[in-house]
């Protein structure tokens, strides 16, 4: 009795909210990594640009996060807590970088630092504003094709039938 309490132990800890977290956060990272390798980033990146790689990951994490978050609450209410574990804080948890950004904030001049930090903030609030408002509309198309759907169902509905 006891050897089959350890396997599903096992089990659930394998498939649980830890695991969901720690998968994510592999691909995340990963894909991060591979982001940071095409494109300049890091604090070394000012002596010839914008620290491209982390201003792209963490704008992109913003928004992805907001259309998550929007789509979560308007078209998969019902869908696993896990889903939001392994996808918002395990893969864009760790696919964006605090730290990264506040490094190269650091490294950079005054005026750099206040330009890029106030940008990435905007921007990135912004960014999280859009995948939000494109996530609550559910991934469908817009009102005016939302209203046309309505439209066509309804004419549908009240038309008689034809008899054969």
């Amino acid at each position: 009795m006891r050897e089959r309490n350890r396997v599903g132990g096992l089990a659930r800890r394998l498939t649980g909210p830890y695991a969901a977290v720690f998968a994510g956060g592999c691909a995340g990272t990963t894909l991060r990594a591979w982001i940071g390798e095409l494109l300049p980033g890091g604090a070394q990146a000012w002596a010839s640009a914008i620290p491209w790689a982390t201003l792209t990951v963490n704008l992109a994490g913003a928004f992805l996060l907001g259309l998550l978050a929007g789509l979560l609450a308007r078209r998969f209410q019902h869908a696993d807590p896990r889903v939001r574990l392994l996808l918002g804080t395990g893969f864009l948890g760790s696919f964006t970088t605090y730290g990264t950004f506040a490094a190269e904030v650091e490294a950079a001049t005054t005026a750099q630092a206040t330009a890029y930090a106030a940008g990435s903030i905007v921007c990135g609030l912004l960014c999280a504003w859009a995948g939000l408002a494109l996530g609550a509309r559910g991934g469908r198309g817009g009102a005016r094709q939302r209203s046309a759907e309505r439209r066509g169902r309804l004419a549908d509905e009240s038309e008689p039938e034809a008899s054969p």
